[in-house]
Formats: structure tokens, sequence, C-alpha cells
């Protein structure tokens, strides 16, 4: 039996995985600031009161930041967590709890998950980008590298531009497209409100032929209201598909420059923005070939399927046997 914990900028989730890899039990707990409550002291909290009633002997820990696998530390991260560089799980949780530790970084997770049980399930050369505030990358080949310093596949932080201090995650993350819709459409549209008015501008297009009409419209409806939809389109439309296309462009270099590079046979799209599916994922794999220089490109874009487990099974991921591995 496993535990896997996803550690948030704002949540923690916990779950308990069976020997068959079904999730048997669940939880989450807010994030703490990690000055007055330190985040390790709260895993232990609720990992020994799960102990209680599920016998787990191994807890894998996927979490944001720089993470040396080895020592399961954070080496290096961002400021949204205080105190967080040189947090080592390991050693704060491991003989306290009495089981095996380990921790990754929490796309890597996202990509060994999927790599499991998701979309990317069985399959080799696979990218996967992370697209939400921010954009983080991981790259499996027959087995997950990490380089010479624990951060292969850090695609949000390429084609930096030491002149402004712009970067890909700065261009092209739902935070940069947000910036944008607010500034040249409309302050009070959001970016799941953006893509419900894009859906519907282009329905006639029959772009998602997976989707009926009436589905079609059961989708837009939970994502906008009728009046607002109406209204952005009678009085917007030209700006916002305007805004699609370039942020759509900018995502596509990004990822064109990776492809590049290392030429995976599959790309996973997963984060926030995966939530809008095959729709996106059209669009992306129509824009990254238009501006790709070279045009035998035959990448395969998939969109990830597991959601916030995905982090958790590949948290455990190193735990898992074989035996279990080729049972799936």
């Amino acid at each position: 039996m496993y535990l896997g914990v996803d550690v948030g900028g704002t949540s923690i989730k916990f779950a308990v995985v069976d020997a068959d890899l079904k999730i048997i039990h669940y939880e989450t707990c807010p994030t703490p600031d990690n000055v007055n409550l330190k985040i390790v002291d709260e895993i232990y909290r609720i990992s020994a009161d799960i102990k209680k009633n599920f016998s787990y002997n191994y807890l894998g820990i996927s979490a944001a930041g720089v993470i040396d696998t080895e020592k399961a530390e954070v080496i290096s991260a961002t400021d949204t967590i205080k105190n967080y560089i040189g947090v080592n799980f390991r050693d704060e949780l491991s003989d306290r709890l009495g089981v095996a530790v380990c921790a990754d970084n929490d796309v890597n997770c996202a990509l060994l998950g999927e790599q499991l049980l998701g979309c990317a399930k069985g399959l080799k050369e696979v990218f996967c980008i992370a697209l939400g505030t921010g954009i983080g990358g991981a790259y499996y080949l027959d087995k997950m590298p990490h380089g010479s310093c624990s951060s292969v596949g850090e695609i949000g932080q390429t084609m930096y531009d030491p002149k402004t201090g712009k970067n890909f995650e700065k261009k092209a993350s739902t935070i940069a497209l947000e910036k944008r819709i607010k500034r040249e459409v409309h302050e009070k549209l959001s970016v799941k409100e953006f893509f419900a008015v894009c859906r519907y501008i282009e329905k006639d297009k029959k772009i998602e032929e997976c989707q009926s009409c009436l589905e079609l419209e059961k989708t837009i409806e939970s994502m906008i209201s009728q009046d607002k939809l109406k209204f952005m389109v009678d009085n917007h439309s030209e700006e916002i598909m305007k805004v699609l296309d370039e942020w759509l462009e900018d995502f596509s270099i990004g990822i064109s420059n990776m492809l590049l590079i290392l030429d995976p046979k599959y790309v996973v799209i997963g984060g926030a923005i995966s939530k809008q599916g095959s729709y996106l994922i059209r669009k992306i794999e129509a824009k990254v070939k238009e501006i790709m220089p070279i045009k035998i490109n035959k990448t395969k874009f998939l969109c990830a399927s597991l959601g916030n487990n995905a982090a958790i099974y590949g948290a455990i991921y190193p735990y898992i046997s074989e035996y279990s591995k080729k049972k799936l």
C-alpha cells in the first residue's frame, strides 16, 4: 500500500493507493505558510493520522520546485512558498512515520502518472507541458532523466531575454493570457470565459468533430452566462480571435523550440489548460505544424487524462513494483 502526496501552492492532496493502484482514500488540506506551520509538519500530522487506518509502507511526494531525487530535497524554487529551499522530505518524514520516502518535481510526477495509467500509458519519448499560472515541463525517454542539476524539462524558463527579463512562461502562461485578455478585450472576461466565447464563435467550423452541437452548447453554457456570451460575441469577436491566435503563436513557438532539440514522439498537454480538451489540443497541434521549420515532424499531441491524480500516481511511481506495472 502507498501514500501519494501532492504539495501545491494552495493545497496539499493525500491519496492512499492499494496494490491494484486504486485510490481508496483521499483528502486535502490547505498548504501552510511554512513559517508559522511547516509544510513537513502538516504532511506528517495528516500522514500519521491516515496510517492509523491504512498500513502503507511507502510515501511518495510530488512537489513544486527543483527536487534532488537522490536526497528528496528541494534545491531550487520560486518564492511562492516561504523557506522552501532546503526542505528535505526524507529526513523530516521517513523515521517519524517509519516508511520509505521519495520526492520529485510535480510535473515529472504528472508525466510519470500519465505514462503509468493515463494518456501516455506505456509510451516512450514523451514530453509533458503543464500549462497553468506557470509553465512546467518533463521528459520521459525509456525512463525519467534528471540531468546535472535535477532540472530537465524546465521549458518555462527557456527563451529568456536578459534585457526584458521575459521568458516562455511570462509570454504564454495562463497569467500572460489573462493579462492580454483584460488589456485587449475586456477587463471582466476570465480565461475560462474567453475560451467559451472562442468555442462559440468557431462552432460552425466543426473544429470539435467529437462533440455534437448539443454537447458543445452544454460545454459553453457551463463556462459563461448567456448574457455575457452574447455581449462578447456581438462586441468583441474580432479582438477575441486575434488574442487567441497571438497567444497560440507564442505558446507554439516555445513548443517548436523544444521539438527542434528533443524531437519527442509525443507531447502531453497538462495543467489547468488541459480542461479545454481536444478543442485546444487540435489548435496547438495545427499552429505548431504551421510554424515548425522542419515540416516532416510527426510528434503527436495528447491531452492529459488523469487530472490531479496524475501527480499522485507519479509520486509513488518509484515504489510500484514491476509486477504491478505489468498487470496494468
